[in-house]
């Protein structure tokens, strides 16, 4: 089976959200190159967030793997799209953050 990654984190009040997101795709595209990324900060400006949200589910939905960015236990998206995966029974990964020590 394909794998299907969604990405889900913090979108309001997060001005850097895009290269957030874009680089977790380069990343995972890294670790998986055959897998399709669905990456939601690539949607235009515009819409009401529960329009957003309207979108989004369906691509949770396909989706076999959902990748949750750092600090995304704070997103009110990202909240909902958890329970989505897990409702649907997706394999989660969260973003882990490194730490280097000299």
């Amino acid at each position: 089976m394909k794998r299907i990654i969604y990405i889900a984190g913090p979108v309001t009040n997060n001005k850097h959200y895009k290269s957030n997101f874009k680089g977790a795709e380069s990343r995972l595209r890294g670790r998986f190159p055959d897998c399709v990324i669905l990456n939601p900060s690539i949607f235009p400006n515009g819409l009401q967030h529960a329009e957003y949200m309207q979108i989004c589910k369906p691509m949770v939905e396909i989706s076999t793997h959902v990748y949750f960015l750092r600090g995304w236990e704070k997103s009110k998206g990202a909240n909902i799209e958890y329970r989505w995966a897990k409702k649907y029974n997706k394999e989660i990964e969260y973003e882990q953050i490194k730490q280097y020590y000299e």
